[in-house]
C-alpha cells in the first residue's frame, strides 16, 4: 500500500515535470523570435507576405487536398508528421515562404525557429500567396494554359501546383 502511494506520487511528479518541459520548449520556440530577430527586417518580410496578391479560393482548397493540413496547420504539424510518421506530404506554406525569401536568417539561425516566429503575424494562406507569387505562378499559368489564375479549372490548378513545387514537371521552359 505504501509503495503504491509512493509510485503514484513519483509518476505524477514525473508527468508534471515532463509537461513543464514540453510547455517550456514550445514557449521558447514561440517567443524567442521576439528577442533574436530584428523587428525591422521581420516587419519588412511580414509586409511583403501580407501585400502578396491573393490566389483564387479554389487554389487553397486544392492545395490543402494535395498537402493535408497545410493551410489550417502550422510548421509544427508539418515537422511532427514528417519526423514521427514519415509523412512529408503536408507542406507548410510559411516554412516554404521563409526558405524562398532568402533573408539573412538562412546563414545564422534555424528556419524552423524563424518560421515559428513569422506565424505569429501571418496566416498560412498569406504565406502561400507570397510563396506562389515568388514562384511566378501567374506567368506560369499564362504560359501553360494561356489564361490567368482565376480562369483555371481544377485540373489546371493541380498541374500548376505540381509545377510550382516541382518545376521539372513543366511542359514549358521556365
Amino acid at each position: 500500500m505504501k509503495h503504491t502511494k509512493k509510485f503514484k506520487k513519483i509518476t505524477c511528479i514525473t508527468l508534471l515535470s515532463l509537461l513543464g518541459i514540453i510547455i517550456s520548449i514550445f514557449l521558447y520556440f514561440k517567443l524567442i523570435g521576439f528577442i533574436v530577430y530584428d523587428k525591422t527586417i521581420r516587419n519588412e518580410f511580414v509586409n511583403e507576405i501580407k501585400s502578396s496578391p491573393v490566389l483564387p479560393e479554389r487554389f487553397y482548397v486544392i492545395y490543402n487536398k494535395i498537402y493535408p493540413q497545410s493551410i489550417n496547420g502550422n510548421q509544427w504539424i508539418y515537422l511532427i508528421r514528417r519526423t514521427l510518421f514519415k509523412k512529408g506530404n503536408n507542406e507548410c506554406p510559411c516554412r516554404l515562404a521563409s526558405f524562398e525569401s532568402k533573408r539573412p536568417w538562412h546563414e545564422n539561425t534555424n528556419v524552423s525557429l524563424y518560421t515559428s516566429h513569422i506565424e505569429n503575424f501571418v496566416s498560412q494562406k498569406e504565406c502561400l500567396n507570397y510563396y506562389a507569387n515568388q514562384k511566378n505562378i501567374n506567368q506560369i499559368s499564362e504560359k501553360l494554359f494561356n489564361k490567368g489564375l482565376f480562369a483555371l479549372n481544377d485540373n489546371e490548378i493541380i498541374e500548376l501546383i505540381l509545377v510550382m513545387e516541382h518545376p521539372s514537371f513543366s511542359r514549358i521552359d521556365m
